[in-house]
């Protein structure tokens, strides 16, 4: 257990003490049998290993393991990950505890699931990836910061003091963006007038799990949440265009062939996104095109938003300023 908690501290952001009571515990693990109402929730067969349970206020978050299961309580060993296969969680009579904690202790972080290989946020039930990886961190190192300079991979968000000076606003976004193969645009999707990321990744790009994938912010401009990868659905290097419709959809557009395009409407700014289809009409907020009367033609050429640049990301009118770090 000891071993598999500090394998995120690690992360130079994150640190275990064990304590003897829980009465001062930021984070209980326990065990509970299918049987228990309260709580977590295994249901009847043996796919579902364990569960986050988040505390109400002041009270602490739990880990919450499934008694049932024949636990394999042994040192980590390296087996190879299992491959997806229909049911999406097989059942495994004897699953490992330390991958299984890790990858809950990963939920208390803040990380959501992912497909990479190697990560040890895979939803799968039985990949025993031991640690974290390098994407594992960064993730982390996104919401809670470290003291590492950004790379060209990464986004920094920040703001001017009296001077004009940039300061950091708030943690470095992690290897979210390489340079030449991930494009970053500032958009409003849901038009809250609080800014938003879109990360669209180019035909350059070596890392297909990445896809288009939209950053949103809190009121002080840190990581809310993410929402996608959506992979293959736009051309990461043509030009896009911003657009809203009657509804208050917001609209991502790229030309064909100069007249005709290809377009993608999110419903109240978020997914899922749902191809465009005829006599749906939109306006263009940035980047040119538009298409007033849902004919599939654009009223003008679509000339591309630029990338980075002014954001102003927590709707208090001030802009901060989005940019990436250098090697």
């Amino acid at each position: 257990m000891k071993t598999a908690l500090n394998s995120w501290a690690t992360s130079e952001t994150c640190r275990f003490t064990e304590l003897d009571g829980i009465t001062d515990a930021d984070v209980v693990v326990t065990w509970q049998s299918r049987s228990v109402d309260k709580g977590a929730r295994f249901g009847s067969t043996e796919s579902i290993l364990a569960q986050v349970v988040k505390g109400e206020v002041g009270s602490p978050t739990r880990i919450v393991l499934n008694s049932a299961l024949q636990w394999n309580l042994g040192e980590p060993d390296n087996k190879p990950e299992v491959s997806a296969t229909k049911p999406r969680f097989p059942e495994l009579p004897n699953p490992h505890l330390h991958s299984v904690i890790v990858h809950e202790m990963g939920h208390v972080l803040g990380l959501g699931h992912v497909s990479k290989s190697g990560s040890v946020m895979r939803p799968l039930q039985g990949n025993e990836a031991l640690n974290p990886s390098s994407s594992d961190l960064a993730g982390v190192h996104s919401l809670y910061g470290n003291n590492q300079p950004a790379s060209t991979s990464d986004l920094m968000i920040s703001c001017r003091d009296l001077k004009g000076e940039l300061h950091l606003a708030a943690p470095i976004l992690r290897a979210l963006a390489p340079k030449n193969s991930v494009a970053a645009y500032v958009v409003d999707f849901d038009g809250d007038q609080k800014e938003e990321i879109l990360l669209v990744q180019s035909a350059a790009s070596t890392d297909p799990g990445s896809g288009l994938l939209l950053l949103t912010f809190d009121e002080r401009s840190l990581l809310k949440k993410t929402l996608g990868p959506l992979s293959g659905l736009m051309d990461g290097c043509a030009a896009l265009a911003i657009g809203r419709t009657s509804s208050g959809d917001a609209v991502l557009a790229q030309s064909l062939d100069g007249e005709k395009y290809h377009a993608l409407v999110f419903k109240a700014g978020r997914l899922p996104a749902i191809p465009w289809s005829v006599g749906v009409t939109w306006e263009s907020l940035k980047g040119g095109g538009g298409d007033r009367d849902g004919d599939g033609i654009l009223d003008s050429p679509i000339i591309g938003i630029e990338q980075l640049g002014n954001i102003d990301i927590d709707g208090d009118g001030i802009f901060e300023v989005i940019s990436r770090g250098t090697d």
